[in-house]
């Protein structure tokens, strides 16, 4: 399918950018970085504004020092970042599985941890949607995955962004009303259309990585139907702590595409502070993580499967992570 006409605008600074932003609220408009899920949005002719904001060439955004990702820099420059390998090899494999090496090239941290949230009902072409009449999400005011109308349980398909809130990873943001930050973890809400608390001129600049995640063990796991293309079906990120006797001291296990933002499971992982690592425990954790999860009835595998699979994904990335 080919795009629909919109005018392209090309800022060199994020001021300018947010001043455009200003200029053509009234009309509509998208920032776009990469442009890998939003412009197949656009071909499916999905929520398109007149308007598009490239930060293509915003350079302040494009670089990584210390712990602080500058947002277009993009998923291959992450996973071929010395420091981050050395020192978060949790975003280097979330990064990682990211499509195929030509997305992961044009795909940025920024673009990803904004990526739309997916639904079989949503994600399709626009003769699809008109033969079952739409969705609450894109044309129709009626959800067809729980039938009513309050609220879109579409779900939330970034790899990075679970990872990062595992972490307690913070975003520098910059919009109309000036800069603020915002802990990962705080960022996303439970709407599929609204997505997050981002105000519509703001600019994710940066993202913040704790000095802590150094004395941390992370890892990802997903499950998808092709390794080169499809977004997660099912991911869990972890971080962990053990001391030398293999007592655990923190832990934090997130899983991604299986609600409408990243769920967090510390109020289950926090009862296990104290405990000496093992497999026993490991399977403890993982039944009770895979007994609370709830996936929806929207994406392309069977829900009882994909609970299933979040105690298995738990369970494989746990023992790799106590082994390494």
């Amino acid at each position: 399918m080919i795009l629909p006409p919109f005018e392209l605008h090309n800022p060199n600074s994020i001021k300018e950018a947010i001043e455009i932003s200003q200029k053509v609220k009234n009309e509509g408009f998208d920032y776009v970085s990469g442009g890998t899920d939003l412009l197949q949005n656009y071909k499916n002719r999905l929520n398109v504004k007149p308007h598009l904001i490239s930060l293509k060439n915003i350079k302040e955004t494009t670089s990584i020092k210390d712990f602080n990702i500058g947002a277009m820099v993009t998923l291959d420059e992450i996973s071929k970042s010395k420091i981050l390998q050395s020192n978060f090899p949790g975003l280097i494999e979330a990064c990682s599985q990211v499509g195929s090496i030509l997305v992961r090239k044009t795909a940025t941290i920024g673009g990803n941890v904004l990526i739309d949230n997916r639904c079989y009902f949503y994600n399709q072409t626009p003769f699809w949607r008109t033969s079952l009449g739409s969705c609450l999400k894109a044309e129709a005011d009626e959800c067809r995955v729980i039938p009513q109308k309050e609220y879109c349980v579409a779900t939330f398909s970034s790899d990075s962004a679970p990872m990062l809130v595992a972490v307690d990873a913070k975003y520098e943001l910059e919009g109309k009303s000036g800069k603020r930050i915002v802990k990962s973890g705080d960022f996303y809400t439970h709407d599929g259309i609204k997505r997050n608390f981002k105000d519509e001129s703001e600019i994710i600049t940066r993202i913040k990585i704790p000095k802590r995640t150094m004395d941390l063990k992370t890892g990802y796991e997903k499950i998808r139907v092709r390794d080169t293309f499809d977004y997660p079906l099912v991911s869990v990120a972890a971080a962990l702590k053990t001391n030398k006797d293999k007592k655990i001291e923190d832990m934090n296990i997130v899983l991604g595409a299986i609600g409408t933002y990243p769920i967090i499971n510390k109020d289950t992982t926090n009862a296990f502070v104290g405990e000496k690592i093992s497999n026993s425990i490991i399977e403890e954790i993982s039944e009770k993580i895979q007994k609370k999860a709830q996936p929806y009835n929207n994406l392309t595998m069977p829900v009882s499967y994909r609970k299933k699979m979040v105690g298995v994904l738990c369970r494989r990335l746990l023992k790799r992570l106590t082994n390494s």
